[in-house]
C-alpha cells in the first residue's frame, strides 16, 4: 500500500498492484464452496485426466478442490452435492488445465449415495432407487 498527505492533513492510503495482488490472493485462500439451502438430491463431479508433465499443477488442484469443500471419491474424481460448475471452473481455468477437465451431473448406487450423504452430512432426499 502507499500513502499520500493532503493539503488539509489528511491520508489517503491505496493499494499498490503488488497489494491488489496480495489482497486477491488472501481471499482466494479463504474460498468455500457454498451449500444451498436444500439438496437436489444431484452429485456433481469434477473428473479430470492431467498428463504426467503437469504433476505438479495437477497434485495443487486435488488439494485445492479438497481445501474448497469437495470429496475425493477416486484420485482424480472429486465430488461436490450442490451446483458449483461456475466456481470449480474458476479454479480449473486459474490453473490452465481447461482442457483436461470435465464436470457433470450424477446419481450413484445407493451404497455409495449414503455414504455420501453422511460425509456432506445431508438429510433430504431418499437414495435413487436402481
Amino acid at each position: 500500500w502507499q500513502y499520500k498527505k493532503s493539503k488539509s492533513g489528511t491520508y489517503t492510503i491505496t493499494l499498490t498492484k503488488l497489494g491488489r495482488q496480495v489482497a486477491v490472493r488472501t481471499e482466494m485462500r479463504k474460498f468455500k464452496l457454498h451449500p444451498a439451502p436444500v439438496w437436489d438430491g444431484k452429485w456433481r463431479l469434477v473428473i479430470f485426466d492431467i498428463p504426467k508433465k503437469y504433476s505438479g499443477t495437477r497434485d495443487t488442484l486435488r488439494r485445492k478442490l479438497l481445501e474448497i469443500g469437495m470429496h475425493s471419491i477416486q484420485e482424480s474424481v472429486f465430488v461436490y452435492p450442490y451446483p458449483c460448475t461456475e466456481e470449480v471452473m474458476m479454479w480449473i481455468e486459474l490453473f490452465g488445465m481447461g482442457k483436461y477437465v470435465e464436470i457433470a451431473e450424477a446419481t450413484f448406487s445407493p451404497g455409495l449415495n449414503d455414504e455420501l450423504k453422511e460425509v456432506f452430512k445431508l438429510k433430504s432426499l431418499k437414495s435413487p432407487k436402481f
